[in-house]
């Protein structure tokens, strides 16, 4: 392998399971607590008059969360309207379909789910679409101090 005696061969075995195990790791809720903002980058994709809304999540370690100008579709007779919303409810992580999600119910009973992207050099990050995901119409969150 490349020249590389046993030793050599180990190092690098070890090295790669432990680049992959932490590439792969499954997020906690203690990775996820804290305020994600929404990016500038994700605000191009809403309609102009919700470009400015906070689009902020507060995720709590009890459990409970804290959203503002959380951008929001639904649809009505009137067709799809996106909207913001602000709200107070509990939050968990859940795997669906293999795919890490952070699921809010409002106290309302409505429900959000944001997808968690990880990367090794960046963290983790939350995601959803308000149409399509074919789109690419991403809307990505941060953590924010």
């Amino acid at each position: 392998m490349f020249g590389l005696g046993e030793g050599g061969r180990r190092v690098l075995l070890v090295l790669a399971a432990a680049l992959l195990s932490v590439g792969c790791a499954k997020p906690t809720q203690a990775d996820l607590v804290g305020r994600w903002a929404l990016t500038d980058v994700s605000r191009q994709y809403l309609p102009a008059n919700l470009r400015t809304a906070a689009g902020q999540v507060d995720l709590v370690a009890d459990g409970t969360f804290t959203a503002v100008g959380l951008p929001d579709m639904r649809i009505e007779s009137s067709g799809r309207i996106i909207s913001t919303r602000d709200g107070r409810g509990t939050w968990k992580i859940l795997t669906l379909g293999g795919t890490d999600r952070v699921e809010l119910v409002f106290a309302d009973g409505r429900g959000s789910e944001l997808q968690i992207s990880t990367s090794i050099s960046s963290g983790p990050t939350l995601y959803y679409f308000l149409t399509d995901p074919d789109s690419g119409q991403r809307l990505e969150f941060v953590r924010r101090p």
